[in-house]
């Protein structure tokens, strides 16, 4: 008997970071041995300082994985289309692209959602425009969220009928090594675009905090800052290597000993998952899901105090036993609620009905 087809309408390719990580993440997990995943790139983003903004190459890229998408559709015949959805006016309206050529072929619609924020800026919009937002999320057979707390931005937006549901994220944890750490913890690792809503402000000003007290402490800053906010400053004392994948993103995680993620904004961040399968004790805000998926396997602090951050970096790095402790602890939640395994289960549990009707 034939598998049921599921086509990924995710952005792979260009751009780095959780959507792209995501994308990967559905395609290496065993949901490919329970359903046909198709694939159709929408990445309309050459890197990460383009995401989000509307410009020329960008509305001709999209033109271009729209016509993709149309042929896969009319080729492979799938069931249903997961299609990535988003906050703010282009992604949005990427999402609303896609879904009408979805479903202007009678595909089923799974509107993915990877952040936390939508309600915020739902309520930014003008009244005609609020109604568009909620025509286009009607044509969604489900609303995919990453957490069951992330689906509470969407209520009164969509109807209360069970469009919404969610599915936890998971990795490959074999493929990330936890190195044995001994001495004492100074390196720092923070992983995401170097932007103020993802703390990056935050944690720069808290760092002459923590070097006051604790001289030898370094910072390693992995990621790119965006177009459409203003440029942030790094220091030249801080390690900014820009995107790293592959074996030497695996290196910066390997060396690290605390990961520090001050994010104002969050749904299930990717790099939590990495530095959790690494082993790493974790500093970060109680944003998203992380109160979620952390509880007992990090440090807490306050979103949009430096000086709350440099204190819980401190409590860190003070007692390494306690802090080793946590990320033992974080490794084991990975391998037994975030694996793969567990995506995949969730996934079916979540839309399976969709893609296996």
């Amino acid at each position: 008997m034939a598998k049921p087809k599921l086509l990924l309408a995710t952005p792979l390719t260009g751009a780095v970071s959780g959507l792209e990580a995501v994308t990967r993440m559905t395609l290496d997990s065993p949901l490919a041995k329970r359903w046909d995943l198709l694939h159709c790139d929408t990445a309309t983003s050459r890197d990460n300082r383009q995401r989000g903004l509307l410009n020329v190459p960008g509305l001709l890229a999209l033109l271009r994985a729209g016509a993709r998408m149309r042929t896969v559709i009319e080729t492979e015949h799938p069931q249903a289309a997961m299609i990535q959805a988003g906050t703010g006016r282009a992604a949005f309206l990427k999402y609303a692209y896609f879904a009408r050529i979805a479903k202007r072929h009678g595909v089923r619609i799974i509107a993915k959602f990877g952040g936390e924020g939508f309600d915020r800026w739902y309520e930014s919009l003008a009244a005609t425009a609020q109604r568009a937002v909620r025509h286009a999320l009607l044509w969604a057979d489900a609303i995919l969220v990453e957490a069951a707390c992330l689906g509470l931005q969407l209520i009164g937006i969509v109807p209360g009928d069970g469009r919404v549901r969610w599915a936890y994220l998971g990795i490959d944890h074999d493929r990330w090594k936890v190195p044995v750490r001994h001495g004492p913890m100074r390196r720092l690792l923070f992983v995401g675009h170097i932007s103020r809503t993802k703390g990056a402000v935050d944690l720069l000003t808290a760092l002459p905090l923590v070097q006051a007290r604790f001289p030898n402490v370094t910072l390693q800053m992995l990621g790119e800052s965006l177009a459409r906010e203003p440029s942030i400053a790094v220091p030249r004392t801080v390690r900014a290597e820009g995107v790293l994948s592959g074996w030497e993103k695996h290196a910066a995680f390997e060396r690290a000993d605390v990961f520090v993620f001050p994010s104002w904004s969050e749904g299930f961040p990717v790099a939590v998952l990495e530095a959790m399968a690494s082993g790493l004790p974790i500093v970060c805000t109680a944003v998203g899901a992380l109160p979620a998926i952390l509880p007992g396997a990090c440090r807490f602090v306050a979103k949009k105090s430096p000086s709350a951050l440099a204190e819980g970096i401190l409590e860190v790095i003070r007692d390494p036993r306690a802090s080793r402790w946590m990320g033992a602890e974080a490794r084991r939640r990975v391998e037994e609620q975030f694996s793969l395994s567990h995506y995949a289960d969730g996934m079916v549990r979540a839309v399976g009905d969709l893609v296996e009707a």
